[in-house]
């Protein structure tokens, strides 16, 4: 089924044009935005990065805050580079993952990447102590 003839219950129709306006029109809202937090973010005096930080952006490992305005201001329109943040991490010896909230998306996820990482999911406050506890033990 097209685009083109995809109806809705009330009769309205979605057409692909529809689609490009509203993502074209949410991402100019979002520019706009990125552009707010960007000037209020001016006025911020980032402290010395105590752990760096890996930037879904351009999935960069970041050691100091010299790029962290600009890129905080680039994620409000940019696409989540979130595989390749993970890769990143990894090529840097992360190998202990923590997903915190409930589901396990991301820990499937971490499975087809790399299935030589530890996975820990936390969903609820009992998990939290199991979880440092485990840790501890590798």
């Amino acid at each position: 089924m097209s685009l083109k003839s995809r109806y809705f219950s009330d009769g309205t129709a979605l057409t692909a044009e529809d689609v490009v306006y509203s993502f074209n029109l949410a991402k100019k809202s979002n520019t706009e935005y990125a552009y707010k937090l960007y000037e209020a973010l001016s006025k911020v005096t980032l402290g010395e990065l105590k752990i760096p930080y890996v930037t879904n952006v351009d999935a960069s490992i970041i050691k100091d805050t010299e790029r962290t305005k600009e890129l905080l201001k680039e994620q409000v329109y940019s696409s989540v580079l979130w595989e390749q943040s993970i890769r990143a991490m990894i090529a840097d010896g992360v190998d202990i993952f923590v997903e915190i909230g409930p589901g396990k998306t991301l820990s499937g996820f971490m499975r087809k990447i790399d299935k030589s990482v530890k996975m820990f999911r936390i969903g609820t406050m009992e998990e939290v102590e199991k979880t440092v506890e485990a840790i501890k033990e590798l």
